[in-house]
């Protein structure tokens, strides 16, 4: 279920794409953890097809969780874009798991944020989850 700009990839990508892994599909038969599962296999081909067709982001469905779940590679930290009145005035990584207080916290120490709190105050903060800081001054 590999999709770009909400339509399937055809059948001839996915074979090409497909036969351009199998030399690293194989070559993990010998490793210590044995062949690959069907997920994992399925799972680095719908990466390597996201980078060859040089998507600008993915949405990825997580397979059963904990440490032996494949999507755990894709690691755990996002970007919030942090603005003052709509305006975008920085960018901080956080962990997936941080708390909104947190973020809010992390945002108010970046030094362009603070050249332009110097003169005003905070009249409402907006937060949106994974997503962005607004300061609305």
């Amino acid at each position: 279920r590999m999709m770009i700009n909400n339509q399937l990839i055809s059948k001839k990508k996915f074979l090409l794409y497909l036969n351009e892994i199998i030399p690293f599909i194989e070559a993990g038969k010998t490793k210590e953890y044995g062949k690959s599962t069907y997920f994992e296999i399925l799972f680095c081909l719908s990466i390597y097809v996201f980078i060859r067709e040089k998507v600008d982001y993915i949405i990825i469905e997580t397979g059963i969780g904990g440490k032996f779940d494949v999507s755990n590679i894709l690691g755990n930290e996002i970007t919030i874009a942090i603005q003052i009145n709509g305006k975008l005035r920085g960018r901080i990584q956080v962990e997936t798991t941080s708390d909104e207080q947190a973020i809010i916290d992390q945002s108010l120490q970046l030094e362009n944020v603070k050249k332009y709190l110097e003169k005003e105050s905070i009249k409402k903060t907006i937060y949106v989850p994974q997503k962005l800081v607004n300061f609305v001054i």
